[in-house]
């Protein structure tokens, strides 16, 4: 099944040079933009900061075909590290695009974009490895919607949208990472979507 692009990625595609780009929005607070891309790319009113980072191949057929992603980023400086003990990213939710450029640098030299990327897999941080590189896996939405009962009475996490109907929190803070403790700093504890672990539970029977 093909991905749906706009007219001018479809154009800049068919012609005989392109330069692909994958573009990552890593969930945290704050969140991070980042490209693979040697230069900045300047997209969507944002800074995507060039950086070392490898990523899973994404195969499309008749439905998705991949239920986690891996990210794995250079650390050297110890950047990573430092944005983990403050971002708190587990739950938060991680998108990957891929999109072109002919090379057109804005004002400030920042690579800019043929058209719009298009959106190759989006999900919820489960797991953040740090050493000399930072791993970050990425479990799809759809994969984790898709569980069976008994699983989900072992979630830990919220499987509610902030802010939505079934989260029912109104006031004035803009992001939560879907964990409990999140959700009682927010006074919202009583709308937790997220299951008592019943292994602990008994225990303290």
């Amino acid at each position: 099944m093909p991905i749906p692009m706009d007219a001018a990625l479809a154009a800049h595609l068919a012609q005989d040079e392109t330069t692909p780009i994958r573009l990552f929005s890593i969930g945290g607070m704050p969140r991070l933009t980042l490209t693979d891309c040697e230069k900045d790319v300047f997209w969507d009113g944002k800074v995507w900061r060039s950086v070392g980072i490898s990523y899973s191949n994404v195969e499309i057929k008749l439905g998705l075909e991949v239920d986690t992603y891996k990210l794995t980023l250079d650390n050297h400086d110890s950047a990573m590290t430092a944005w983990t003990r403050t971002a708190d990213p587990k739950g938060e939710t991680t998108t990957a695009w891929k999109g072109a450029t002919n090379g057109v640098l804005d004002e400030a030299g920042r690579v800019l974009l043929a058209g719009n990327p298009v959106l190759l897999f989006e999900g919820r941080n489960t797991s953040v490895q740090i050493d000399t590189m930072a791993q970050i896996v990425v479990k799809s939405l759809l994969d984790m919607n898709d569980q069976l009962a008994a699983k989900a009475r072992q979630q830990v996490t919220c499987r509610f949208r902030f802010k939505g109907r079934n989260c029912g929190y109104v006031g004035t803070e803009t992001s939560c990472n879907l964990t409990q403790a999140r959700c009682m700093e927010l006074g919202n504890q009583s709308r937790f979507g997220g299951y008592v672990n019943l292994s602990s539970r008994f225990q303290s029977q």
